[in-house]
């Protein structure tokens, strides 16, 4: 990859769409800004974006966000501000607060503890794997009608797909 002018040319012969559908696990990192790593130190940005222009003309955007700043909800949030933005919308994106009054915590330790316990259990060192699920557009539209048609006010592309995962995690 060279650099350009905050952008990153991708130099691999390959058009996004067929990475997309065969993707090289081994390149993945060289989209995002900079290695990822566990830690934070001082100095480190909190927020790091990289844009990746492929040869064909698509792009895409490597994101680094520090968990200690910003949780999934907060990213959340924070990229539908930015797509609403970028796209020119009107839609003022606030985030949601209400996690605390969903989920009140007994006492910081208790959380801390609960973390803990989750962490011993979930995650696990060794072999591990990783799967990777390809939906048509037409299925994600299928899917988008279908929240659409369970109360769920303009779903996106990726609503409808989490939760559909998410649906049939919970059955699992």
């Amino acid at each position: 990859m060279s650099y350009n002018g905050g952008a990153r040319r991708v130099k691999c012969h390959r058009r996004l769409d067929e990475f997309l559908e065969h993707p090289d696990h081994g390149l993945i990192n060289k989209f995002l800004p900079f290695e990822p790593f566990n830690e934070s130190s001082a100095g480190n940005h909190v927020t790091n974006v990289q844009l990746n222009i492929f040869e064909c003309g698509g792009i895409a955007i490597g994101l680094c966000v520090s968990h200690k700043i910003v949780d999934g909800a907060a990213l959340h949030t924070f990229l539908k501000g930015w797509t609403n933005m970028a796209r020119g919308a009107q839609e003022v994106v606030y985030p949601n607060l209400t996690a605390p009054s969903l989920f009140p915590a007994k006492s910081s330790t208790w959380l801390r503890d609960e973390m803990m316990a989750w962490s011993q259990t979930l995650i696990r060192e060794g072999n591990c794997c990783t799967k990777r699920f390809v939906f048509r557009s037409d299925a994600i539209a299928r899917l988008q009608a279908r929240a659409a048609g369970n109360g769920v006010n303009s779903p996106t592309r990726v609503e409808a797909v989490s939760g559909f995962i998410w649906k049939c995690s919970m059955a699992a």
